[in-house]
């Protein structure tokens, strides 16, 4: 038989009931908890802009990496670091410095203060 455990009947909004005896689900009850499962992971997914959570963990990893200083943020060293390893074509063309860019948001070209973003 098919018996998910407690943690997932749980997120799935259900407690131990549905079942033909102990160790068996029963077809309906299944199909219930998959249809609830399978919401709350998309909303999950959604709420992480489309990344499913070992997606999220992995940028969280890479952005980890380079945030050297550890404070959360990536500085316009730590930004330069992570494009020329990630999209090297930044750094050796400047048709691909130009799409880079371009991809950024407004406030991260500009850099803080007088300080322009540049690698």
């Amino acid at each position: 038989g098919c018996t998910p455990d407690e943690d997932m009947l749980r997120l799935a909004g259900y407690k131990s009931q549905g079942y033909d005896d102990e160790d068996d689900l029963t077809v309906a009850a299944f199909e219930a908890f998959f249809r609830r499962y399978r919401k709350f992971y998309m909303e999950v997914t959604r709420q992480r802009a489309g990344f499913v959570p070992s997606e999220v963990e992995q940028l969280k990893a890479v952005y980890d990496k380079y945030d050297v200083d550890g404070n959360g943020l990536l500085d316009s060293g730590e930004m330069r670091a992570l494009i020329a390893e990630l999209v090297p074509e930044a750094v050796v063309s400047e048709q691909g410095k130009s799409d880079v860019l371009a991809l950024l948001p407004k406030r991260i070209q500009a850099g803080r203060g007088s300080d322009n973003f540049s690698f």
